[in-house]
């Protein structure tokens, strides 16, 4: 059985300024292969199975109604799949960062949330757990279908 996730790759979405172009020399230098989608709407024209970890800056996110189609799109994985999302979040006060917390992840599930400004070692390293962690869950999941 073919595995059913096509790429480990990373899909950015941080529309403004320069975070994406950023992010993606960081994971690029981490070894990390990325794709910087344009918005919102490039991202959820892509088949969600085709997104290994989904890099989303807080920004882009928008309104309610786009993350309720952000957790559309998100709903069309399998069901044994949970696509890790990191958040480039802003800095604020302590309440709204964890209002938003709370909000994004009840609404996205597998959300990890990166305070900005923040270090290149520290974006690298978490996209890399979720990169490994997103491996080892297909890789579980095709051990048992050879069983």
């Amino acid at each position: 059985m073919p595995d059913p996730i096509q790429t480990e790759q990373v899909f950015i979405v941080a529309p403004t300024g320069r975070d994406a172009e950023l992010a993606a020399q960081v994971l690029a230098q981490a070894g990390i292969e990325s794709r910087i989608c344009a918005g919102l709407a490039d991202l959820l024209a892509s088949p969600v199975m085709d997104v290994g970890v989904l890099l989303v800056s807080e920004e882009a996110m928008g309104t309610p109604a786009t993350l309720r189609g952000m957790e559309a799109w998100l709903a069309a994985q399998a069901s044994w799949s949970d696509l890790p999302v990191v958040v480039l979040s802003r800095s604020g006060t302590p309440d709204r960062v964890a209002h938003l917390a709370q909000l994004l992840t009840a609404w996205l599930g597998n959300v990890m949330f990166l305070e900005r400004p923040v270090r290149s070692f520290i974006l690298a390293s978490a996209v890399k757990a979720a990169v490994r962690a997103r491996s080892l869950t297909m890789a579980s999941l095709s051990f048992k279908n050879c069983v």
